[in-house]
């Protein structure tokens, strides 16, 4: 079952998204079974625990005692150019986001290798039950509606030049660098936006976290001709 006919399913029985509002002692703990099923859960109690706390650091309400961004091998690492780096500083810089998507997967209670695929699956169905409620309860738009109609995301343009100074595309410092650029356009941790990746001629689309950084939330896309243009 696809996100889109699961949302449908959640508002037309009534199960709608209260994890953050509603104790799970007040509420039937077989209530959450097609939630938990949904997202590949086997223990519903296991997959309380993951929704609620990523509603809560939806929230800001669950943040790491230090802001990624903040740690000086981070801002050292963005204040050069990536192959400036030591071996030593590079290896480091590694095992420090490895250990921050480990922290967050803890918090989550899932495993590292699931993070991504989960909090992705999570927050594109949050967002599809936003939009779902915002335009109506009239069924027939349950299967058309896209997660992105009418949305629109901040752009950042990343050169090559400055893809290069972070490694290249996947490096292990883009992620904390394009967490730096957003959080300084004033984006909020899990808000999209859009990234331009001029030399490559492709787009992204990104969201970012205060435990590890910036994770990817769309395939790459090639740019098309008269998006390229519009590149500032």
């Amino acid at each position: 079952m696809n996100i889109i006919k699961f949302s449908a399913f959640v508002l037309s029985i009534g199960i709608a998204s209260t994890l953050q509002a509603a104790p799970v002692k007040e509420t039937s703990l077989s209530s959450y079974t097609p939630y938990a099923t949904f997202f590949g859960f086997s223990d519903t109690e296991a997959y309380l625990h993951f929704a609620q706390s990523m509603e809560k650091l939806k929230a800001q309400q669950l943040q790491p005692e230090v802001d990624l961004l903040a740690l000086p091998q981070v801002r050292n690492a963005l204040s050069k150019n990536y192959q400036d780096l030591s071996a030593e500083e590079q290896i480091e810089l590694k095992q420090l986001l490895d250990q921050r998507q480990q922290e967050l997967a803890d918090v989550l209670g899932i495993q590292v290798k699931d993070l991504q695929p989960l909090m992705n699956k999570y927050l594109d169905f949050s967002k599809l039950q936003e939009d779902l409620y915002r335009k109506g309860d009239s069924t027939s738009s349950y299967f058309v509606l896209s997660a992105d109609d009418g949305e629109e995301v901040e752009r950042i343009a990343v050169s090559g030049q400055l893809l290069a100074s972070l490694g290249g595309f996947g490096s292990t410092l883009m992620s904390a660098g394009l967490a730096d650029m957003a959080a300084a356009r004033g984006i909020s941790q899990y808000q999209e936006f859009e990234v331009v990746f001029s030399s490559r001629e492709t787009k992204q689309i990104y969201a970012y976290n205060n435990f590890s950084g910036a994770t990817p939330r769309s395939a790459e896309r090639q740019l098309l001709p008269s998006e390229n243009d519009s590149i500032e």
